[in-house]
């Protein structure tokens, strides 16, 4: 992780609970992430190679071990309208804005269409993304927009970076002569993203409280 401790992981606590019904109900409980600024992921990638892809991995729920599939970072620029206002000045806050996309390849309209499509994705360099934060105070805050669908940067769920590292990939066996698959050390940057800190609810059966 050069040379940065390893990120504290998400933490949550329930705040609540109902019984929605005999056979479900709701529980809210509170995230509490270490949001990265610009400060802390500049001080990530100064020793990337700066060729490297700068890709992320979004969480697929808040405060879940889970995460999505791995997107591309196709933007990244400065915004005024990113964040909420300050409640009491109403004044707006500066952000950096990083935009995700599926990566480039084949995809289908719909989950049952058999209509097939091409997408492309130019992803950003970890040197691009650098050179975008080089005169940024280090105390900016970050926001990712995470792509829901191919082509759709900003659809899906807004997230934070809190961790990163360099990416892993999956390498098959009886590729050189293996008995079995293992990870191995990929060429991209990955950033681990996660939902803020804030409230929120989970659902959960009952069935097994009834027997």
């Amino acid at each position: 992780r050069h040379g940065r401790p390893a990120a504290d992981a998400p933490t949550k606590r329930e705040v609540g609970r109902w019984k929605i019904s005999r056979w479900e109900r709701q529980i809210d409980f509170e995230l509490t992430v270490a949001a990265w600024r610009v400060g802390d992921l500049r001080l990530a990638l100064e020793p990337v190679p700066a060729d490297a892809p700068l890709m992320a991995s979004p969480a697929e729920r808040p405060g879940g071990d889970v995460v999505d599939d791995l997107q591309v970072v196709t933007a990244a620029y400065v915004s005024t309208e990113a964040a909420p206002r300050d409640p009491e000045t109403r004044r707006a806050h500066s952000t950096l804005v990083l935009e995700l996309d599926q990566p480039s390849g084949t995809y289908y309209r719909g989950d049952n269409s058999e209509e097939a499509f091409e997408h492309q994705a130019e992803g950003l360099t970890v040197g691009t993304v650098l050179a975008t934060l080089q005169d940024l105070p280090g105390e900016m805050p970050i926001v990712v927009w995470v792509a829901e669908q191919p082509g759709g940067a900003g659809d899906g769920s807004t997230q934070i970076v809190y961790d990163a590292a360099m990416g892993a990939e999956w390498s098959p066996p009886n590729l050189r002569e293996e008995t079995e698959g293992e990870w191995v050390t990929a060429d991209w940057f990955g950033l681990e993203l996660e939902f803020p800190t804030g409230i929120y609810s989970r659902w959960e059966n009952t069935w097994d409280d009834e027997s």
